[in-house]
C-alpha cells in the first residue's frame, strides 16, 4: 500500500526549547540548578520558540491592482507548471470566509476589492487547498510582513552622461537554444 504524497504536507506549528543536558543527568526530575550560574533558573529552563513551517507543493504570487482587485496566481513548486483546480479562499480575522475562487488552467485567481471589510472581518489571508496540500499568503501590508530591501542591492546603475547612451542586458534560457548556436 503506498503512502499519500499528501500525508507529509500540512501547515505545523514547530516549537524548540532549551535543554541542558547536564541538568538532566544530575537530577532524576531534569530541574536541577546550583545557584552557581549566573543565569537564572527560568533563563535556563524556559528559552524557547515558535514558528510556523510550511510543507507545500503550491507556490503562490498575489498581485493587487490599482483598483484594490486582487490576482493570485499558483503554481506548482516541484513542476513549475500552473496549478488547475485549487480552491482559493479570502479569511477574514474572525475565521470566516470572504470569497472562495477555483484556478483555471492557467492557476489563476480573480477577487475584488478587499478594502470594504474592516475590522473583526478585515482579509488576513489567502488559503490555497489542493487535493489535502495547503498553503497560504497573508494579505496584510503590514511592516513585519513585507520584504526588507535595506539589505540588496536595489539601486541599479548611474544613469551615464550622455542621454542618448543606452545599457541593457540580455537574458536567455539555455535550453532554448537550437544546437550548434
Amino acid at each position: 500500500m503506498s503512502q499519500d504524497p499528501n500525508s507529509r504536507r500540512g501547515i505545523f506549528l514547530l516549537t524548540l526549547s532549551g535543554w541542558d543536558p547536564s541538568a538532566s543527568e544530575n537530577s532524576p526530575s531534569g530541574d536541577s540548578y546550583d545557584g552557581n550560574d549566573p543565569k537564572s533558573f527560568e533563563e535556563v529552563n524556559n528559552v524557547t520558540d515558535s514558528r510556523f513551517v510550511v510543507i507545500t507543493d503550491l507556490g503562490i504570487m498575489a498581485k493587487k491592482s490599482l483598483d484594490g482587485s486582487r490576482d493570485i496566481f499558483v503554481q506548482s513548486i516541484h513542476s513549475g507548471s500552473p496549478v488547475n483546480g485549487a480552491k482559493v479562499s479570502v479569511i477574514s480575522r474572525n475565521g470566516s470566509v470572504l470569497f472562495i475562487r477555483t484556478t483555471g488552467e492557467d492557476g489563476h485567481a480573480s477577487f475584488p476589492s478587499l478594502a470594504a471589510f474592516q475590522n473583526e472581518r478585515s482579509p488576513v489571508m489567502f488559503l490555497i487547498e489542493k487535493e489535502g496540500d495547503v498553503s497560504f499568503l497573508p494579505t496584510t501590508t503590514d511592516y513585519d510582513r513585507t520584504l526588507d530591501f535595506s539589505r540588496f542591492d536595489i539601486y541599479g546603475e548611474v544613469n551615464p552622461t550622455d542621454p542618448r547612451t543606452l545599457s541593457s542586458y540580455l537574458f536567455s534560457d539555455p535550453r532554448n537554444v537550437p544546437p550548434g548556436r
